[in-house]
């Protein structure tokens, strides 16, 4: 099916309210705070972003910032709002109370460790006369600080509980270990240590499969999982540095979570493909999933990729290209990611252009990546002299003309052949499609 181009709005692009179900709210902060710039607001709408902000608020224990934005925004503050916030603050200072022996032997992590490696927790606790419960409370502890937006002790709480209950596996309560990694995860996310989140996200992916859990469940977490690693991929300083983290986003079991559930997220695999250049043996697959899926999830990022590698219709391509930069210009993962997307998404089409013509017009390249003929021409030589490419500037018919190789029959089997996981994957997905309409 050819692609279609729409015209939206940009708030139509965004897809926040899509995405919310599998975020917690303290994730969200971060993507409604982008919002607050002048442009962007008034985009979305300062008092509808201002009530989306006051909502999430409400289900924590951020009271003070509570009452900040309420009364930014004139309105009443709730009666209860004082009382509820004395009962917090005397909470935590009671159990801060109650922990401070536990949290002192804690802080000597050296000494803890080396005591946990030479004798059993049930041990250690009765050196240091520690009560059956402490874990418990340590958790407890660390999860009313995380409510209160105290990330960075409640990722130091939370690692010390992670790391003494898998000594103990008898002491495990497998709800809380979950919780835990997950708490951990938001709280480098939220701390913007991608690094440390980045290990969190691959600890999760193997504590999915391992635990036991019904196929929807394991769904449901998968769903999370993707929508987190997200602020990890495309949020650190150099958006898809964690290529392992890359890879797990789009391995097999992950596409077809996406197809079925979240089809929004082909947005996100689209834009890793096409600047993502080591994986330019796959995007020939790639693009045939998101044009198996199009009419689940109808995106000018996806619909680039199928132009360019299914329909080879560069003008809609030029058409999507354009689009793209309105999308991220209001797509909180995106943003800033534009330049590097044009670039890449040029190369593509270039790269194209040369697989299927022999002589090309700068002319008609430069009207095709919307540039004008000096710049397409500058930048066609430095494409060249970059990537090596068997191709030269003919200035007297002002073509560029490509060398074309016999390819050799074993790379021509190679081509064939890679990638059949990821193929074999495509046609499931197609047969199960096809089963469902019958």
């Amino acid at each position: 099916m050819a692609v279609t181009i729409e015209n939206k709005t940009p708030a139509e692009y965004d897809l926040t309210h899509k995405m919310s179900k599998f975020m917690d709210r303290h994730l969200m902060f971060p993507i409604l705070l982008e919002w607050d710039s002048d442009e962007k607001s008034d985009v979305f709408g300062k008092e509808d972003l201002l009530n989306a902000k006051i909502d999430l608020l409400k289900g924590t224990h951020m009271l003070d910032y509570l009452r900040q934005l309420m009364e930014q925004g004139g309105q009443s503050l709730p009666a209860d709002l004082e009382a509820k916030r004395a009962t917090v603050v005397d909470d935590l200072q009671s159990t801060l109370v109650e922990m401070t022996p536990l949290l002192a032997i804690l802080d000597q992590e050296e000494v803890v460790a080396a005591e946990l490696n030479s004798k059993s927790v049930t041990q250690f606790m009765k050196d240091h006369n520690l009560a059956d419960d402490c874990w418990d409370k340590l958790f407890a502890y660390a999860i009313k600080h995380f409510m209160c937006g105290g990330y960075t002790l409640s990722a130091s709480l939370l690692k010390h509980y992670r790391n003494i209950i898998q000594k103990d596996p008898e002491r495990e309560d497998p709800k809380k270990t979950s919780a835990a990694l997950w708490g951990s995860l938001a709280c480098h996310i939220l701390n913007a240590e991608w690094t440390l989140a980045a290990e969190l996200a691959h600890k999760l992916d193997e504590h999915i499969d391992s635990k036991r859990q019904t196929k929807h469940e394991e769904v449901a977490s998968r769903l999370w999982l993707l929508h987190w690693s997200l602020f990890i991929i495309f949020k650190c300083d150099k958006p898809g540095q964690f290529t392992k983290l890359v890879d797990m986003f789009l391995s097999d079991k992950h596409l077809q979570i996406i197809l079925i559930s979240a089809p929004w997220l082909i947005r996100y695999v689209s834009y890793i493909a096409i600047v993502t250049k080591r994986l330019r043996p796959q995007m020939k697959d790639i693009a045939a999933y998101i044009d198996t899926n199009n009419e689940n999830f109808n995106d000018p990022m996806s619909n680039f990729l199928k132009c360019v590698y299914i329909d080879m219709d560069f003008e809609v391509a030029k058409q999507c290209l354009a689009q793209c930069q309105t999308i991220c210009s209001v797509d909180y993962f995106l943003a800033n990611c534009y330049p590097e997307f044009e670039e890449n998404a040029r190369l593509l089409i270039f790269e194209t252009y040369c697989r299927i013509h022999q002589e090309i017009d700068i002319n008609m390249i430069a009207k095709t990546l919307n540039m004008n003929t000096n710049e397409a021409e500058v930048w066609i030589v430095k494409l060249i002299q970059a990537a090596r490419l068997d191709a030269k500037i003919d200035s007297e018919k002002n073509s560029v003309v490509m060398t074309k190789l016999n390819e050799n029959v074993y790379h021509e089997v190679l081509e064939k052949t890679k990638n059949l996981s990821f193929r074999s994957m495509l046609l499931m997905t197609n047969l199960e499609k096809r089963n469902e309409k019958n």
